[in-house]
């Protein structure tokens, strides 16, 4: 009967930890909430400290549907600075920064950051309760690799049309 309840408290035990220690995948529009009735801009940033600001709708509504069904999950203060490299990707010409706007003037403090084809960070920079930004990065799953190339190649043509 021991033997029978420490097998069964080393299992419970192994539940625990691997159900606790898990980061569970979230879908960006799960932990945001992008309105395409409400979002009137998307302001693209590039490394040369250039922002083009862009009301078409057809985009608009293409980067929220990408951006709705991206599977993330949320990084550590150590792992966003890894990503971020100290803020060295954010120079490199491959980065692009955008963010979607209810009007020209309104600040945002959500952030969108394409390091590459294959990397897409949102940071909140204004979290409420806590001291610090939250970030999130795109799972490696085949669906969100895909989103995530899509999204790169239009946000880079994009920027590139309305230079």
């Amino acid at each position: 009967m021991k033997l029978f309840i420490k097998k069964i408290t080393i299992v419970f035990l192994s539940f625990v930890i691997i159900v606790g220690c898990t980061k569970e995948p979230l879908k960006i529009g799960q932990i945001l909430s992008l309105d395409k009735t409400i979002i009137m801009n998307l302001d693209i940033s590039q490394p040369d400290n250039n922002t083009i600001s862009i009301s078409d709708r057809v985009v608009i509504d293409k980067v929220i549907d990408d951006l709705n069904n991206i599977n993330v999950q949320k990084l550590s203060a150590s792992e966003e600075a890894n990503i971020f490299n100290n803020g060295k990707v954010l120079g490199k010409d491959t980065t692009y920064g955008f963010d979607l706007l209810e009007n020209k003037d309104k600040q945002t403090y959500i952030m969108f950051y394409l390091l590459s084809e294959k990397e897409l960070v949102v940071v909140n920079e204004k979290p409420a309760n806590t001291l610090r930004s939250i970030s999130y990065l795109n799972l490696s799953d085949q669906v969100s690799l895909d989103i995530v190339s899509s999204l790169y190649k239009l946000i880079k043509e994009t920027s590139n049309k309305y230079q």
